[in-house]
């Protein structure tokens, strides 16, 4: 079995700065948006990843942020 069919839950989610807002308290903000999902192997490391779509407003660089298990950890 891969680890492709052994793990179909995304682990990471990948997101990019969509823009930046200012907040209440004045100072500036980054938003960030996600655009698709990540599977971590083994290993601990990204092995595969899954792009929904591509930003027009994209700077080029993508982040990976883990998705929080349902007992709430990440």
């Amino acid at each position: 079995m891969t680890n492709t069919t052994k793990n179909q839950i995304p682990t990471d989610d990948i997101i990019f700065k969509a823009g930046e807002f200012t907040g209440t308290d004045g100072k500036k903000r980054n938003r960030y948006e996600a655009i698709g999902a990540a599977w971590r192997g083994e290993d601990g490391q990204i092995d595969r990843m899954r792009i929904n779509f591509i930003p027009v407003t994209w700077d080029g660089v993508l982040y990976f942020r883990s998705r929080k298990t349902e007992g709430g950890a990440a």
